[in-house]
């Protein structure tokens, strides 16, 4: 059987200019014919994430979910008031953007993306905000300003906002303890800066109404900002920590949702095949923790942080009314009247 003859390079390059301009003019038709292997693993995630919104949470889950919204609207409230989040307000302020959702503590309403940003920097400006110990993450704030910047963009009930707020969580949670949170930070990397963003894109690519395959771009677009190093602990004036540690990504969470939702494309398994992402990060992965116990085991149950209705901060504001509040706590209990514990520095 004589050898298939090589293209010539000119009908190569014609070729590929071709699919080029197919893929620009007419991008949904020529993805649905190419296919992608997509593991067990990713495809079981993917579409949980689709689908939780619409599950009620187990009661104790809600509640606590509720009292973690209120510790983060605390923390985010008195950090406007620190360096950071004022570096933060003339950030945001200068950029301007289109009026989708508004910066806590402020008359500023900007981009969902610029509020995520600088709401996620109020929250760790004062290391009040809440943790995970297992995967010595800070869920809250990451995660839940990428679900109000979103849930008020769209006009969304609070309820669903909250049911976010959880799926971001867990997602959050569940990415670290696949890395192995421990070796992951002593490798140079920090755990929070990595869980928080896919809990936050999570939490905001479930709000959009996002499909399974968008999802698995969602994660892929996420993957490839993934980001965060041990060398923010440096920073002196935690200006620096505040960004890489909340407001990146809550920040790059929302943007990667956004992209997806206005027609992204991508790989879809940046969790499995060659190069992944866990050959690039942890080669040693729990994989299996992805998925283990979703829908089952809600991490909310295993944060720390969260303050009881009788331990009311110490800001001294309330949070300004919310168009995404109903089925959320009282925003004006976020005015505390008593001292919040900061976290120890290094966390």
């Amino acid at each position: 059987m004589p050898a298939a003859r090589a293209m010539p390079i000119d009908d190569q390059e014609r070729a590929l200019k071709l699919r080029e301009v197919a893929l620009i003019n007419f991008p949904e038709i020529i993805m649905k014919h190419v296919k992608q292997d997509v593991s067990p693993l990713t495809a079981e995630l993917s579409t949980y994430i689709t689908t939780a919104l619409r599950k009620p949470l187990p009661r104790d889950v809600g509640a606590r979910a509720k009292l973690h919204v209120v510790d983060t609207f605390a923390a985010m409230i008195s950090g406007s008031r620190q360096l950071p989040g004022r570096r933060a307000i003339a950030y945001t302020r200068a950029l301007g953007g289109k009026a989708e959702a508004g910066v806590l503590g402020t008359r500023i309403v900007t981009s969902a993306v610029n509020a995520a940003l600088a709401n996620g920097m109020f929250g760790h400006a004062d290391e009040t905000d809440d943790t995970h110990p297992p995967s010595l993450t800070h869920p809250g704030t990451s995660v839940v300003p990428a679900a109000l910047a979103i849930g008020e963009r769209g006009r969304l009930p609070g309820r669903t906002v909250l049911r976010a707020i959880v799926l971001g969580y867990d997602m959050c949670a569940r990415i670290l303890l696949a890395l192995k949170p421990m070796p992951f930070l002593r490798s140079g990397h920090h755990a929070g800066a990595f869980g928080q963003g896919f809990g936050a894109a999570a939490a905001a690519g479930a709000l959009l109404k996002l499909d399974a395959r968008r999802v698995r771009y969602l994660f892929s677009y996420y993957g490839q900002q993934a980001s965060g190093l041990y060398t923010m602990f440096r920073d002196p004036e935690h200006i620096e920590k505040a960004y890489a540690m909340g407001g990146m990504p809550a920040q790059n969470g929302t943007a990667a949702a956004l992209m997806v939702a206005n027609g992204f494309t991508g790989v879809e398994d940046v969790f499995s095949g060659e190069r992944d992402f866990f050959y690039t990060f942890q080669q040693e992965a729990d994989r299996a923790a992805l998925t283990r116990g979703l829908g089952r085991d809600y991490e909310p149950l295993g944060a720390a942080g969260a303050q009881a209705a009788g331990d009311r901060g110490r800001a001294g504001a309330a949070v300004p009314e919310h168009p995404a509040g109903a089925g959320l706590p009282d925003q004006h209990a976020v005015a505390r009247t008593g001292p919040k514990q900061r976290h120890p520095r290094g966390h």
